[in-house]
This record gives C-alpha cells, sequence and structure tokens, in this order.
C-alpha cells in the first residue's frame, strides 16, 4: 500500500495497482490518528510505499528528494493500519445531519408539489398581466383567496429554495 501527501494538502491512500481507497485533508488525518505528520525543512508533500519502503518527499518546486535505502515511516505506518477507522470517520463527517435531512426533505416536498400543480406550472410561463387576470378572474371568496396563497406560497418556497436540491 502506498501513501501520499500531496502538496494541496490531501493524503491519499492507494493499493499496489495505484487504485486510491481513502482521501482526506492532512489535517483531519492527523486529528482521526492523532498524530501530527512532519515533514523535514521546505518538504510539502511525500509518497511513501510500506510493501517496497519507499519515501520520497517532495519540495515547493514539485522536486523529488527520495530517501536512500529501505525507508520507513511511522505516520505513513499509523495511516496504513488505521485505514478502516480513517474510512469509517470520514463517512461519519460526510452523513446528513438531522437538520440537513429534514431539509432536503422540504425541499423534495415543495418539488413534488411543484411539480404537480397545474397553477404553479402555468405560473412559470405566465406575464405579469396574464397573472393579474387569472387572480382577479379566480380569487373571488374567502375559500378562493385562502388556496390562492396557499399556492402562491408553495410556489414562493420552492422558488426561494433553489428549486433543486442544494
Amino acid at each position: 500500500m502506498k501513501i501520499q501527501l500531496h502538496p494541496d494538502g490531501y493524503i491519499i491512500v492507494r493499493d499496489a495497482d495505484g487504485i486510491s481507497l481513502f482521501q482526506e485533508r492532512r489535517d483531519l488525518v492527523e486529528a482521526d490518528v492523532g498524530e501530527a505528520l512532519s515533514l523535514p525543512a521546505g518538504a510539502v508533500g511525500m509518497m511513501y510505499d510500506a510493501d517496497a519502503g519507499y519515501l520520497c518527499y517532495v519540495d515547493r518546486g514539485g522536486s523529488a528528494h527520495p530517501v536512500e535505502g529501505r525507508a520507513e515511516h511511522a505516520f505513513g505506518d499509523l495511516v496504513l493500519a488505521s485505514l478502516a477507522a480513517l474510512q469509517a470517520a470520514k463517512l461519519a463527517r460526510e452523513a446528513p445531519t438531522s437538520e440537513q435531512i429534514a431539509q432536503k426533505a422540504r425541499r423534495d416536498a415543495l418539488a413534488a408539489e411543484a411539480a404537480t400543480d397545474a397553477f404553479i406550472d402555468r405560473l412559470r410561463v405566465a406575464t405579469p398581466d396574464e397573472i393579474k387576470t387569472y387572480v382577479v378572474n379566480n380569487v373571488t371568496d374567502l375559500a378562493s383567496a385562502r388556496l390562492f396563497i396557499g399556492k402562491l406560497a408553495c410556489a414562493t418556497a420552492y422558488a426561494l429554495s433553489g428549486g433543486r436540491d442544494k
């Protein structure tokens, strides 16, 4: 297995074939394993192949500086040994909160209402004069006013939510 600290601050774990198994920000990985990654002065990245014992540091200019002989890297070995826990921690961080789930449910309900309501469908393409005419012709009593305001509130809420998932 291989671990790479990319100069953009992401740690990437790859299998022997180079397939990415895990990618996360360095600060989050450090917090999850409880240890900080230390680099030599001037290094902004690293590549470590635990199986081959290869370690290489990368400087700001993009030049590679391999370590002579078989190398070990304590932080790299810790990350590789903790891979399952790191993947679980990342999934937990990315899981939506109950508030996000509720917001999505609200947007989905508004979208469903907006998609199936003929009034809202007509409102999407109507000119201001057509909307005024519709109100004059169809809002004739308290019940129709309530119905109209309800549909208008739904259309407004849908439009204010962006009309799509955020």
